[in-house]
């Protein structure tokens, strides 16, 4: 991989002191998906055993609503994706599409499995990456769903009144 993946991973707060060569590991692990804009990384309701680092470009997340899909976010450089394949092997929540050229790093649940018995501290601080991740959008969530009951709520927050 090049320095650009180390300095993206590095980006991120768990490894942001951690040096090119320590994360060394991680990164020969990690397969690069290159995306041109339209091309799907993965599916909702498909099986999935990856989780993904965006290095460049962005992807649109969307969740199918009947006929339609619903838009949930546009991730970009240093954001996580499909984590939660690795604490749960249940199909896809979700699909995610490049909206532009694309770049992204894969990580298998195998390995990293096999990185928490060569490198504890390292696949620790992925782990922790991807906890701070997931608990980010359950917040997200709950906000959004105590909007759709309380639409003063949605305002309330966005004026930053308490």
């Amino acid at each position: 991989m090049t320095a650009n993946a180390g300095q993206v991973l590095r980006s991120l707060e768990p490894f942001s002191g951690w040096p090119t060569e320590v994360l060394g590991g991680l990164l020969q692990r990690a397969r690069r998906v290159r995306l041109q804009p339209g091309d799907v990384l993965f599916r909702e309701g498909e099986p999935g055993n990856s989780l993904f680092l965006v290095l460049e470009g962005h992807l649109k997340v969307t969740l199918a609503a009947g006929e339609r899909a619903v838009r949930l976010a546009e991730l970009g450089p240093g954001a996580i994706l499909g984590e939660m394949v690795l604490i749960d092997p249940s199909p896809r929540s979700a699909t995610a599409t490049a909206s532009e050229p694309s770049t992204c790093l894969g990580l298998s649940a195998q390995d990293l499995e096999e990185l928490q018995w060569e490198d504890p501290p390292l696949a620790s601080a992925l782990l922790r990456a991807f906890t701070h991740t997931l608990a980010g959008r359950v917040r997200t969530a709950e906000v959004k769903l105590a909007a759709m009951q309380d639409p003063t709520l949605l305002r309330t927050l966005w004026m930053g009144a308490t």
